[in-house]
């Protein structure tokens, strides 16, 4: 529930961009599983992070601590190689 707050915040108010799942369908910021969540986001540096910021927050309440080393990046087949690699390393992790 604290991430899911955190992110709808987020986009609330215009800091954080998600994803249509369909040209006219909703946007969607995060699908959260089990012990496993998506998060959506545009691919730039100040998305980038505004992500990490909302999950930093998201630890220090939780007591739950991301592990970027098992997580996976995912980028549209649109995003330039350099534009991947700024934005790994902003998020400390190898796509």
């Amino acid at each position: 529930e604290g991430l899911s707050s955190l992110m709808r915040l987020a986009m609330k108010e215009g800091l954080l961009k998600g994803a249509k799942a369909s040209r006219w369908g909703s946007v969607i910021s995060h699908l959260l599983f089990v012990d496993d969540c998506i998060l959506f986001g545009e691919a730039t540096s100040n998305g980038a992070m505004v992500l990490k910021e909302i999950l930093k927050e998201y630890e220090k309440y939780s007591g739950q601590c991301v592990n970027f080393n098992k997580s996976t990046i995912f980028y549209s087949s649109n995003t330039l190689e350099e534009k991947k690699d700024k934005i790994s390393a902003l998020l400390e992790n190898n796509y």
